[in-house]
């Protein structure tokens, strides 16, 4: 399957990003069967045997179809090695140049590729392949941590925006794990959400059909346990509600790197967000908008329709949606 436009888009602003050191990986067929290192620019980059595999599967053209690994390990290491270099660089006022700022949200963009993947393993229960992109990816969160750290509320705002921009949406319908080795099993139909089960209170009446039995008992007896299961379930739901099957409930953790977020209140396919005082109350309107952006971009991802944003005296500030999109809330939008 072809990448659509938005793919090529994503990709392309990702790759930028991510220059010269994806290139020199392209060319990288002589990494040896036994290394231990990569040199890219002056930083030397320790591998893991699967990540070394990886390159060498790349760049020789043999990665199998549909496998998102290689790439990711590819521009995991380029990113790392950006990560090398600015440590190296002394503050300057060019701290928040905007090459640094796309530098940055191509890791965040990685970070969340990663997230999925990983999540669908877990569901498909490959434990193996979920801890050597668990070690990659702790060390890119590192990474990106580290280049964030000097940068001022405005310019991470920025850096979420871009990062939401550099990951190409993927239809629900095309798994974005690899086949296995020994072929596609059952584990890209384990990854879909299952649809939660609707109960009718309308539903069509039960027929009964009466039948001569030698003992009533046996026929009645698995009827009862049927129906007090029944009502035990509707009445389960009648309390918590339907559960939204495969949506994740969503922690603070995950929005750590956006400074807006102070805690997080998951009730998929809802999200509601108690927001930081002092960093919202720094920003400007159109930083604000961007701020609400960024962490919608993260709920939609995980399969949330929507989100609520309050601010600390409790007052809406803002709401998201995924058919409308983002709004900040003011006083004359919520009379209106």
């Amino acid at each position: 399957m072809k990448p659509t436009a938005s793919e090529r888009s994503s990709a392309t602003d990702r790759e930028r990003a991510l220059e010269p050191h994806l290139e020199q990986l392209r060319g990288a067929t002589g990494i040896a069967a036994d290394a231990t290192s990569v040199v890219l620019g002056n930083q030397i980059l320790s591998i893991a045997p699967w990540e070394r595999e990886a390159l060498r599967r790349f760049s020789a053209g043999t990665d199998e179809k549909g496998h998102h690994w290689p790439a990711l390990a590819r521009e995991g290491l380029a990113f790392l090695a950006k990560c090398g270099e600015r440590a190296q660089e002394e503050r300057t006022d060019d701290a928040e140049s905007e090459d640094r700022i796309d530098e940055a949200a191509a890791g965040v963009a990685i970070l969340r590729d990663l997230q999925v993947i990983i999540e669908e393993l877990v569901r498909g229960g490959r434990m193996k392949e979920v801890k050597q992109l668990s070690d990659l990816r702790n060390r890119i969160h590192q990474g990106v941590t580290s280049m964030k750290t000097p940068l001022g509320p405005g310019a991470q705002i920025r850096i979420e925006s871009r990062a939401a921009a550099m990951v190409p949406a993927r239809p629900d319908s095309v798994p974005t794990v690899g086949s296995s080795a020994a072929g596609v099993t059952d584990e890209s139909n384990e990854a879909r959400p299952q649809r939660p089960t609707q109960f009718k209170r309308d539903a069509a009446p039960v027929r009964v059909i009466h039948q001569s039995v030698g003992n009533p008992n046996r026929l009645l007896r698995p009827l009862l346990v049927v129906l007090v299961i029944s009502v035990a379930v509707l009445f389960g739901l009648s309390i918590t509600g339907t559960r939204h099957v495969g949506t994740p409930v969503l922690t603070a953790e995950e929005f750590g790197h956006i400074p807006i977020v102070r805690s997080i209140e998951a009730r998929p396919p809802s999200l509601f967000v108690r927001l930081n005082g002092a960093a919202w109350d720094g920003l400007s309107a159109a930083e604000r908008l961007d701020a609400l952006r960024a962490a919608a971009s993260i709920a939609e991802q995980a399969g949330y329709v929507g989100a609520q944003f309050w601010a600390p005296d409790g007052s809406v500030a803002g709401r998201w949606s995924k058919k409308n999109g983002a709004e900040l809330v003011t006083e004359s939008s919520e009379g209106s």
